[in-house]
């Protein structure tokens, strides 16, 4: 608690330390050089940060990174996979708004191309951190995770997935199934999402209430099939639920306190909808932001009674 007081209250005189380290790796007690790719610490945060270091006996810090692994340790966080634009985005900013104790760890396949976290990043430098993970790549996710150390998660929200693209759309008939697209849609919106909780589990808190949840939709729900249609979108988020179900039961294990969902954020302004759109005119259609907005409003009034549940953005139940 004390680094955050003296972040509160500003520097303490404390004799200064002249070594200059970083948490490279996430583990205070595990310190490397700072490097220059750290940026520098904010000039309103540089002395109490250093002066809070000093009275823990730590080596003097330079970058905010360092004073984020610190924070990190000491309150909630939070991990938004799939971060870079649409859903994930707004979350992410949401998250940072709403709750000024929270820590939020970004991921996305290229960090330093997206332009609108690392903005995100350079307005909360102690509470952002960008991570990059591929769903495609199990060994970027390896990574990530081997990067957060030991620390824990309350919250983790799988937001990425693949629906059309410049190789491929939604097949409408038999005739325009592609195989290596099906494969591509079960890797992204499927097979991804399992991998997270395969390599991230474990940074969940063995007591106390966290939420793993994945972005479905109700496109994927077979007891509410009727239009038929897109057989890869549709099949592997039907997939995705049934993992999430099966992640539930285990969870209920090793995780007693944890709730895993899949949640329909409804129909959303992003990419990933634009060329259909006008086919669900009778049905409102939100932007990021407020989608984002709707899905913490469900995932925070979740219960333990939800754990294992599919639920749309206003928190009504789906069948599966």
């Amino acid at each position: 608690m004390l680094l955050e007081r003296a972040l509160r209250y500003g520097p303490r005189r404390l004799r200064p330390s002249p070594k200059v380290l970083s948490f490279r790796d996430g583990d205070p007690s595990r310190l490397a050089p700072a490097a220059p790719d750290d940026p520098p610490l904010r000039a309103d945060h540089r002395s109490s940060v250093r002066a809070a270091c000093r009275a823990l006996r730590r080596p003097r810090v330079d970058s905010e990174r360092d004073c984020a692994i610190c924070l990190g340790k000491m309150s909630a966080a939070a991990l938004i996979q799939g971060a870079s634009r649409g859903i994930g985005l707004a979350m992410t900013g949401s998250l940072l708004e709403r709750d000024p104790d929270l820590r939020v760890i970004a991921t996305c396949r290229e960090p330093s191309r997206a332009t609108a976290l690392q903005d995100m990043r350079n307005e909360f430098p102690a509470r952002l951190r960008l991570l990059r993970l591929d769903l495609e790549d199990e060994a970027s996710l390896a990574e990530a995770a081997q990067q957060l150390g030991s620390e824990e998660l309350n919250l983790l929200v799988n937001c990425a997935g693949i629906l059309h693209d410049e190789q491929m759309k939604p097949e409408r008939a038999l005739r325009e199934i592609d195989p290596v697209q099906l494969h591509r849609s079960f890797a992204i919106n499927a097979i991804g999402p399992l991998l997270v909780a395969k390599h991230f589990h474990a940074q969940l808190p063995k007591k106390g209430r966290s939420v793993f949840a994945s972005l479905s939709a109700r496109i994927g729900s077979i007891g509410d099939n009727r239009a038929g249609g897109w057989y890869g979108y549709r099949g592997s988020k039907a997939a995705q639920n049934m993992f999430t179900k099966t992640l539930a039961v285990e969870l209920a294990r090793v995780r007693p306190d944890a709730i895993s969902v899949a949640l329909h954020p409804g129909t959303v302004a992003t990419d990933l909808s634009a060329p259909f759109r006008r086919g669900v005119s009778r049905k409102p259609v939100f932007s990021a932001e407020t989608a984002a907005r709707q899905l913490l409003d469900v995932i925070d009034g979740l219960e333990a009674k939800d754990h294992g549940g599919f639920f749309a953005w206003d928190g009504s139940p789906i069948p599966w």
